[in-house]
């Protein structure tokens, strides 16, 4: 847990999934065929990331596929090789979505905003408001 949810406590949606292996993402990569896939990559410890992270749950509250959250700290390994995979640098906070295991989109930082994610996940695959 980190300091922002030790004070303002965590209210992370269940459908937000951890992701704590790489044998895990290779897995999720080869689910996104079906459907987009979003990985939040985080420090539980930066100011920054606690903010983009009620983002991600009001994407979460409006996208039906999958959601998975690295925390930086626990999944360091996840981390790097999703860099150097798709060849983004690495950022803290950030979002990738993949389709077809390619990163179609990707922001860090005060770029992670739920209007900006939902228009890339397509209206076939969000929930109405």
């Amino acid at each position: 847990m980190g300091l922002f949810d030790r004070i303002f406590g965590s209210s992370a949606p269940s459908s937000i999934e951890q992701m704590m292996s790489v044998e895990k993402l290779n897995e999720v990569l080869g689910d996104s065929s079906k459907q987009p896939v979003v990985l939040y990559k985080h420090s539980n410890t930066c100011p920054s990331s606690f903010f983009s992270k009620r983002e991600i749950e009001a994407v979460s509250d409006a996208f039906d596929g999958p959601i998975y959250e690295i925390v930086v700290q626990m999944a360091r390994d996840v981390s790097n090789e999703i860099a150097g995979r798709f060849n983004i640098r690495h950022e803290t906070p950030q979002v990738i979505i993949v389709v077809n295991g390619e990163a179609t989109y990707h922001q860090s930082h005060g770029g992670i905003r739920r209007e900006g994610i939902l228009k890339e996940l397509k209206p076939s695959v969000s929930r109405p408001d």
